[in-house]
């Protein structure tokens, strides 16, 4: 896409198509508002969509699977794994690595996110 940023405030997105109507656009923003949208001769921008929403994210569990060794083959041996490797698991841990997974996220055109913790204990879990 080509996405041209005059300063903080302002977005121009120039030949783009818009997911519903014919043709290309050239579209402007100020501080996260459209101020307008024109036809466009150029038509290269690519494709301007929403962003995605992910709805059902386990952020205390993402990025591990460098960590653990193998692929589990069942659900109930990758709850297995999990236990394993949550035995390794500090609050500096999860956080770095759901921090990392909502700034890649986002990054990557997420712009939703619902996430929970599985609460197996009566004990209240790190994550939380």
């Amino acid at each position: 896409m080509n996405k041209k940023l005059f300063s903080n405030d302002k977005v121009s997105f120039e030949g783009v198509r818009i997911l519903g109507r014919n043709g290309f656009w050239n579209i402007s923003c100020e501080k996260n508002k459209i101020v307008s949208v024109n036809q466009s001769k150029m038509k290269t921008g690519g494709i301007l969509t929403p962003r995605f929403s992910d709805i059902h994210v386990h952020l205390d569990k993402t990025g591990t699977a460098k960590r653990i060794n193998r692929r589990s083959t069942s659900l109930f041996e990758a709850i297995e794994l999990m236990n394993q490797d949550k035995a390794s698991w500090s609050e500096k841990d999860i956080y770095h690595r759901a921090n990392s997974a909502i700034q890649s996220a986002w990054k990557h055109g997420t712009g939703l996110m619902r996430t929970h913790v599985d609460w197996e204990h009566q004990k209240v879990p790190m994550a939380w």
